[in-house]
């Protein structure tokens, strides 16, 4: 069976570069999922594999701070790609920051430490993996907000593993000049995130790669709010480090006090 004739599509959901992402009901049980709809043309064997590689890993896989992957359908006569993946609702981690910054509000500290804390766990989970898998896309609008109030990382379809490289990133500097990359990216990423965070904003402003290479050669003093404590700026500075290698790993992080007791009461 095709999965039109057993999903029931119900409206768009976003586009990206990759593909498109629909709300769909599977008509077995009326519940909802997202399906992400990839085109994979049968010469594009990279691609074709880069994308079902990542569905064949990920799928199945039931972290609370990941969006679950249903299953996935390779249709190799309409050159498509369905990825059927938990639906988390219309709330993500830039609409909440975005909530809190047209009222004018922080977010608690220790409302910060239990977001970034999952966050982390999901990441973690992911470093953990042989061959690791990093994000690279780890950003509020990938950070989803369930019915529960708990955050998940999704959009799978950025994942990969570190033993594919042939996917430009613009995230962080060594990556822009093609230099080695590592997992180290994804902790940039979670450091921008954190900043975002406690700051309601992003820390750097640019329109293309150039300009955003420029910014971090400026290294502006990094600063957050006095109603956040010296050990959240201390670990922010570290992973926002321009040294890749001077960047904690993952597993530095997560036994953070704080993030690990943050982690106890999720």
């Amino acid at each position: 069976m095709t999965v039109e004739s057993r999903y029931s599509f119900l409206h768009i959901l976003g586009m990206g570069s990759f593909g498109v992402v629909w709300a769909a009901r599977r008509n077995s049980d009326q519940k909802i999922f997202a399906v992400k709809i990839i085109a994979v043309k049968s010469n594009e064997h990279t691609k074709q594999q880069y994308f079902l590689n990542e569905a064949r890993l990920l799928r199945g896989v039931k972290h609370p701070n990941l969006v679950y992957i249903e299953e996935y359908v390779h249709d190799a006569a309409r050159e498509l790609l369905y990825i059927v993946m938990e639906y988390c609702g219309h709330r993500d981690l830039a609409f909440f920051i975005k909530e809190f910054r047209e009222n004018s509000c922080r977010v608690r500290p220790e409302k910060v430490w239990a977001i970034f804390a999952q966050v982390v766990s999901a990441v973690h989970w992911c470093h953990l993996q042989s061959p690791m898998v990093v994000h690279r896309d780890i950003k509020p609008e990938n950070v989803f907000i369930t019915a529960e109030n708990n955050f998940k990382l999704g959009d799978f379809g950025l994942y990969r593993s570190l033993a594919q490289r042939s996917v430009a990133c613009s995230f962080v500097g060594e990556m822009f000049q093609n230099k080695p990359y590592s997992n180290k990216v994804d902790i940039w990423a979670l450091g921008l995130l954190l900043y975002e965070l406690c700051c309601l904003k992003t820390l750097f402003h640019a329109n293309n790669q150039e300009e955003l290479l420029k910014q971090m050669k400026l290294k502006p003093p990094l600063e957050i709010p006095l109603i956040y404590p010296q050990s959240m700026l201390r670990l922010l500075r570290r992973m926002l480090d321009p040294e890749p290698l001077q960047r904690p790993t993952i597993q530095e992080i997560v036994v953070i006090p704080e993030v690990a007791e943050a982690l106890q009461l999720t």
